[in-house]
Formats: C-alpha cells, sequence, structure tokens
C-alpha cells in the first residue's frame, strides 16, 4: 500500500514568489468546480487560446476562503506573465499578453513593496489568486485580514506555494490519500450488525441533519452539490435491536427523574437514527462520516461490494 501524505496548510493571503520548482495539484476536484456553491473561478489562456492556468475561490465566511487550483501548466507556470482581458463582460477569463523567463527583482526595495505591491509580471498562478482573493473577500488592512486555505502535498514540489505564500500557519490535522486495491480492502473490513446500508434517499433532510452535527460549518449547500453531482451516496441507519435497545436506555433514565424536575430535553429526543454516510465519485470516495470505525468499515464494504471495483482511490476533501 503506497500512502502519500498531505498536509493542510492555511495561509493568510499575501505574495506568492516565482516558482523555482512545480507545484503538483493533489487538491484537484474531480467535479465540475463551476457548480459548487459560493465558488468564483478564474483562467488564463495562453497567446493560442490554450487554457493554462484554472483556480477556484470558495467562499466560506466573510473573510475566509478555500482555494482549488483545478489546472496549472507546467510550461507556463514558473514565469512572469501580463495579462489582458479581451472581453470586459468576461473580467475572470484572462489572457497571456506577454511572457518573460525572468522576474523583477524586488530584494532591494522597501519592505512593502516587496510584500504588497503588484508588478505587472507575476506567475500566472499570482494573477489567479490576487483576482480572486480582492474580487470574493476585497481588501482590508493591508490585506492580512483574507484567510485562505489550501491542501497541499507535504513534498518540494509544492515548496514554492508552501513557503513563498507569507504568513504560513500549518494545521496540526495530516490528511493522507491513499491509494488500495479493492479486493485487498473488502478482505480486511469487519461490518457490523449494528447498522443497516441503504442508498440515500432523494430527500436530504436527515442527512443535513446528521452532518450538521459533525462541524460548525454550514456545509448543507456544499452537501447537496456532492450528492447531485456524485449519486453513489451510501446513509448507515442504526438497526432496529440498537434503536429500540436505545429508546429503552431513554425511558429508564427518564423514570430516574425526580418528580416535579422535568426531563432533560435531550432525553425526550430519541437518537438520530443515522449512523455515517459516504460519498463517491466514480472510484473515488470523496467523504466518509461514521460514528465508529466498525460503522466505516460498514460504509466502505457495501460501497466495494454495490460497484465491484478494481481499486478504490480514498481522499478526503
Amino acid at each position: 500500500m503506497k500512502v502519500n501524505n498531505d498536509i493542510f496548510i492555511k495561509f493568510y493571503y499575501c505574495k506568492m514568489s516565482a516558482a523555482a520548482v512545480l507545484p503538483s495539484l493533489p487538491a484537484k476536484c474531480p467535479l465540475p468546480v463551476q457548480n459548487i456553491p459560493k465558488s468564483t473561478s478564474a483562467s488564463i489562456e495562453d497567446q493560442q487560446g490554450k487554457l493554462v492556468a484554472h483556480c477556484v475561490l470558495v467562499q466560506c465566511t466573510k473573510g475566509q476562503a478555500y482555494l482549488i487550483i483545478q489546472q496549472l501548466d507546467n510550461s507556463v507556470a514558473p514565469k512572469a506573465v501580463t495579462l489582458c482581458v479581451p472581453d470586459m463582460d468576461r473580467p475572470f477569463d484572462l489572457k497571456i499578453k506577454t511572457i518573460s523567463d525572468t522576474h523583477p527583482n524586488r530584494m532591494h526595495m522597501p519592505v512593502y513593496i516587496q510584500v504588497h505591491y503588484n508588478p505587472e509580471e507575476r506567475c500566472p498562478l499570482e494573477h489567479l489568486v490576487d483576482l480572486l482573493a480582492e474580487t470574493v473577500l476585497g481588501r482590508h488592512n493591508f490585506e492580512l485580514r483574507k484567510n485562505l486555505t489550501i491542501d497541499l502535498f507535504d513534498s518540494a514540489a509544492n515548496a514554492a506555494i508552501r513557503d513563498g505564500a507569507g504568513f504560513i500557519v500549518t494545521d496540526r490535522h495530516r490528511l493522507q490519500q491513499i491509494s488500495f486495491g479493492a479486493k485487498q480492502a473488502r478482505a480486511v473490513l469487519a461490518p457490523t450488525n449494528e447498522v443497516l446500508i441503504s442508498p440515500a434517499s432523494d430527500d436530504p433532510a436527515e442527512l443535513l441533519q446528521y452532518d450538521a452535527t459533525l462541524s460548525t460549518h454550514q456545509r448543507a449547500d456544499f452537501l447537496r452539490f456532492l450528492m447531485k453531482e456524485c449519486k453513489n451516496v451510501l446513509v448507515a441507519h442504526w438497526s432496529s435491536a440498537k434503536l429500540a435497545a436505545d429508546a429503552l436506555k431513554i425511558e429508564k433514565e427518564k423514570k430516574k427523574e425526580k418528580e416535579g424536575k422535568g426531563v432533560n430535553s435531550e432525553k425526550e429526543e430519541v437518537a438520530n437514527t443515522v449512523a455515517g454516510y459516504l460519498i463517491a465519485s466514480g472510484e473515488r470516495v470523496l467523504c466518509l462520516y461514521a460514528e465508529n470505525y466498525k460503522i466505516a468499515d460498514s460504509l466502505l464494504a457495501a460501497h466495494i461490494d454495490r460497484n465491484q471495483q478494481k481499486g478504490t482511490e480514498f481522499k478526503s476533501l
């Protein structure tokens, strides 16, 4: 099994220097990015009309956004380019005007110029991030309030983005992108009888309610997008035996309450029947949430059995 470590990198928006090593694109979205809720995309074409760079910025809050580098041509990525807007009605569709192998030397200029000044000659990625950040997040306090998040491989290939981004704050979480054979994985999975696995219904309300317990962020719109685009959505529900046991436990707790003190509102509610879910696009599992490891095994095993895949790639987005 080959494992590539990801590092979840959060950086405050600043200037990216010229790329000495070309970056890889581990966070490339397998779905149509133009349909992602609250997203804005920008692209660059070369002088022959070929698409050489495409980035998408998904706004999370007023001052925070998630960056997706969807495409970046290695032949153009490290070069200094100037851009033009052929059609003013389409300000996010840019085209290369001039291209150079060398970048302006600003090392001996004042610090403000080095950090905050935007020269006309910049890397394509710098142009796109500048445009998207200013459009989506605005410009406040020398841009220090802008907070962008990007997923990068912890490798030399991404050092230019990681180290040249400005103020770096590395998250404690280390994500992993793992590829493995479905047959080998299925052999070691241990499904549980506590849950029943079935395709998600057309009504996403139950799944959205469960997902709201997993994160403090409002992800309902994005989850609807995933369910619409992927189709392959499995949900784990607690079995009737498990629900009956929980109901009996709640009833016993109610009886223990002293008369006149009322009942805790949490104890009055029957536990949510959803115990986890899985969303996949082809052979890629995009997200997998479960109450415990056995339920996660059950979801992944059901996914493999239903699709009879030759191989499955797991990636958490």
